[in-house]
């Protein structure tokens, strides 16, 4: 109602995966969501894991109108952020960077 976006779907995949994981696991973020969702899932982490270690790796979708799914398929452009050196190295371990 506010216009706020809803991240409830964000949060209750954050709490199954820290509840899951392994620790040292990466988790890669697929969605554009707004500034600071990171940290708001960094801080479920380390609420539900404290002794556990993530690495948190950012991949949002620059999807255009009308175009989504061959954007999806057929990206223009990849961009990748995460918040330390292990987590970025595993994904370009992937393949996915240069």
């Amino acid at each position: 109602p506010d216009g706020e976006t809803n991240l409830a779907a964000v949060e209750l995949a954050a709490l199954d995966i820290a509840r899951d994981a392994d620790d040292g696991a990466v988790v890669v973020g697929k969605s554009t969501v707004p500034a600071g969702t990171a940290d708001r899932i960094r801080t479920t982490f380390e609420q539900v894991r404290p002794d556990a270690r993530f690495h948190l790796v950012s991949n949002p979708e620059f999807l255009r109108e009308g175009t989504g799914v061959h954007d999806s398929l057929e990206p223009d452009r990849l961009l990748v952020g995460a918040d330390d050196a292990e987590g970025f190295d595993a994904i370009a371990a992937l393949g996915a960077l240069p």
